[in-house]
């Protein structure tokens, strides 16, 4: 091809690109007072209101489902959802929270690893949930992960730390978090045959974090 063809097939390309990035259109919509924390595939937003008030799912249509707390505590915070509608977070009385999970606004209670406090921050399509718990004689936290046939279990640590935190659980269950000690804190990844593992930092960084993953297994943070 020559080369004045093959200018003239780069500009039409980019031309087109450029074509159909100006037809997207995007609409902002109020759901209400608080944050959205969290979104599923069906539009579904989990709002975050504090102050003392229930949280709530948003749906398309401009449904409200209210996230009740637990018996004796005063406000709910969800932090994700699934796309059957199901949402993890944590129900609070004063500094104190407990990892829930909600079915249709009902708060299951998903315990802790033997400290006072839980938080749930991720649900996979299966019903798997993630998050992160205090542990007995200790102000650090682990990073566990909750099914309804084993309950909570933790998911350790890397090597020297003593505090991990989950931040996201894929269909597959791999978890995604943080892992900190003495030496600093690295992002990892978990899973039921390899167990979890550092995801290392960029050249130079103090620090990394993983915040999510996909169904690829691709990690960002």
């Amino acid at each position: 091809m020559a080369k004045a063809n093959r200018l003239a097939l780069l500009v039409l390309v980019v031309l087109s690109l450029a074509a159909f990035a100006a037809a997207q259109s995007y609409t902002v919509t109020d759901l209400g007072p608080g944050g959205a924390n969290a979104i599923n595939s069906l539009g579904d937003v989990a709002i975050g209101v504090g102050n003392g008030t229930n949280s709530f799912v948003w749906s398309p249509g401009g449904s409200l489902l209210a996230l009740a707390p637990l018996a004796g505590d005063s406000s709910t915070v969800p932090l994700g959802i699934n796309r059957n509608g199901l949402a993890v977070g944590a129900s609070f009385t004063g500094n104190l929270s407990s990892a829930v999970l909600w079915t249709n606004g009902a708060p299951l209670d998903l315990g802790t690893l033997g400290g006072t406090t839980s938080v749930a921050t991720g649900i996979n399509a299966s019903g798997e949930v993630t998050g992160s718990s205090a542990i007995p004689s200790s102000t650090a936290a682990e990073a566990f992960l909750w099914t309804k046939a084993t309950g909570m279990q933790g998911l350790g640590f890397l090597p020297g730390d003593d505090f991990s935190a989950a931040s996201a659980i894929n269909r597959f269950g791999q978890v995604v978090g943080t892992s900190a000690g003495a030496n600093g804190s690295y992002a990892f990844i978990w899973s039921k045959t390899t167990g979890m593992k550092d995801l290392g930092k960029l050249p130079g960084g103090a620090f990394s974090s993983a915040s999510a993953i996909n169904d690829l297994s691709q990690v960002a943070g």
